[in-house]
């Protein structure tokens, strides 16, 4: 159980990952960043599963290269340098769990973002390769110049999935300020080719 006090959006979703994913599992991080989830993700899978990791910026994949590199978790890692929204191109089985941080890259170029467009692609075919009873996690960083269209792209979306076919919960910092990051939980319910 977590503290309260110290509760973080990144607490709960690695909590879902630990739920979610088993070694051996295929899982995918649409926004590798600096590697941190996609080290995580390595952890659960170990060196049966397969990781697939997306970025867009050579910075990212090199940092999320060397992390991999010191923590002994190369294995199962995937890292390609290209747009989640062309994940399908790369994976051709299902997943069980799929994460993505929607903003820029951490003490990178600020100017470098995700956008509604390529986002919106991109969870779709997440969604559409997810095995059922698996899911994923969306997180919303959205304080920056096209974060809040982004966002608001995201959440209609989510928020006209089939409810048939998807669970979505949206968790939001109540009492905090400076637009606080939003979480969004999918689960699969049942396969569903169109979503």
């Amino acid at each position: 159980m977590f503290e309260i006090t110290r509760l973080k959006m990144i607490d709960i979703i690695h909590q879902c990952m630990d739920e979610q994913i088993r070694p051996g599992d295929t899982v995918c991080d649409c926004t590798m960043g600096n590697g941190h989830d996609t080290a995580y993700m390595c952890r659960l899978t170990g060196d049966t599963g397969t990781v697939y990791s997306f970025d867009i910026q050579p910075e990212a994949l090199s940092r999320t290269e060397a992390l991999l590199a010191e923590e002994h978790l190369l294995t199962p890692a995937r890292l390609i340098l290209d747009s989640h929204s062309h994940l399908k191109q790369y994976i051709d089985h299902p997943i069980r769990f799929f994460v993505f941080n929607l903003g820029y890259l951490p003490d990178g170029d600020p100017t470098v973002i995700t956008k509604g467009t390529s986002t919106l692609e991109a969870i779709e075919a997440a969604l559409s390769i997810t095995e059922t009873g698996g899911g994923g996690a969306v997180l919303s960083y959205y304080g920056h110049p096209g974060g809040a269209e982004e966002k608001a792209a995201v959440e209609e979306f989510l928020h006209n999935l089939p409810p048939k076919y998807f669970s979505v919960m949206k968790i939001v910092s109540f009492n905090r300020k400076n637009t606080p990051p939003v979480l969004y939980l999918i689960k699969k319910l049942k396969d569903n080719r169109k979503i």
